[in-house]
């Protein structure tokens, strides 16, 4: 094999796609809003998730032989329902943007009276806040692109994220009531508990130590009020080696890099420490 001029130009054009903001995922920013745009074909659904122009997801999966008996319309909306319910940790309880390149489901929020899945999807929808506006389909590309199964359809999904720390809600909360240290903040909080006069963990007088930190939201779960006045779950002690795993997989990045990302969605006293214990063990970070 010879490598040639041409073969070479090739190779750089290759690597100035593969650089290309499109092509480039990026971290998700707390307090910005995320735009996810949707596309259908007769064989398969794709997503984009976006924050400003810079790309943090693509999904995409193909039909099912029964979904693809659907309508057009049913499945444009499928493949709303589908993306929001798949990044339902970034979206639930903030606001954001839908966009589809199927004019009719720019009415989908105030439709007076939807029938059959229509209905029951719209349902689904509404513990969202979201705002949805149709694009041409010229301008939906990616989505269109993503909703066009390849040959090889063995994989039913395909998708590629970048630092989703993602709990399950009611796990999440399970968990919380279940670990001593957080069942005993989560009684000072609810009760009439003398703090000075009880014997309490390091742990526990460290998070007891910024009470006006902390609160249950509505579902019930532990929050922890960040410095940028946003409220992120306290996690216990159960779930903290998982979500430390998640972040620090992505890229193998150091511990700095890997508490940041973590800090974005969670909270616990001693987080960096234990990170730099999980860091320090890390097998493939040896190795580099």
């Amino acid at each position: 094999f010879i490598w040639t001029e041409e073969a070479q130009r090739t190779f750089d054009r290759i690597k100035q796609l593969l650089n290309a903001k499109q092509m480039t995922l990026r971290l998700p920013v707390r307090g910005k809003q995320f735009t996810v745009a949707t596309d259908a074909s007769d064989f398969g659904i794709g997503a984009v998730l976006r924050q400003d122009d810079g790309v943090v997801e693509y999904a995409s999966r193909v039909l099912t032989p029964t979904e693809q008996k659907y309508s057009t319309i049913e499945k444009e909306c499928l493949a709303i329902v589908w993306a929001v319910d798949k990044w339902r940790p970034y979206l639930l309880g903030q606001p954001f943007h839908i966009e589809t390149d199927h004019k009719p489901l720019q009415w989908l929020k105030t439709a007076r009276d939807p029938r059959g899945k229509l209905s029951r999807w719209t349902l689904r929808l509404q513990e969202y806040d979201f705002t949805i506006g149709h694009i041409p389909g010229s301008r939906n590309v990616i989505a269109d692109y993503l909703s066009r199964p390849c040959e090889d359809t063995s994989l039913p999904e395909v998708a590629c994220g970048v630092n989703r720390v993602q709990t399950d809600l009611e796990r999440l909360l399970r968990c919380q009531k279940a670990d001593p240290t957080l069942r005993t903040v989560r009684r000072a909080l609810t009760e009439a508990v003398n703090d000075e006069s009880m014997q309490f963990s390091r742990e526990v007088k460290t998070l007891l130590s910024q009470k006006d930190r902390l609160r249950l939201n509505a579902a019930g779960v532990l929050t922890w009020k960040d410095n940028d006045g946003s409220w992120i779950a306290v996690i216990p002690k159960p779930l903290r080696h998982e979500l430390i795993s998640e972040c620090h997989q992505l890229a193998h990045t150091g511990v700095a890099r890997t508490t940041d990302l973590l800090r974005q969605s969670a909270y616990w006293p001693g987080m960096q420490e234990d990170v730099m214990r999980y860091v320090l063990a890390c097998p493939q970070c040896q190795l580099m």
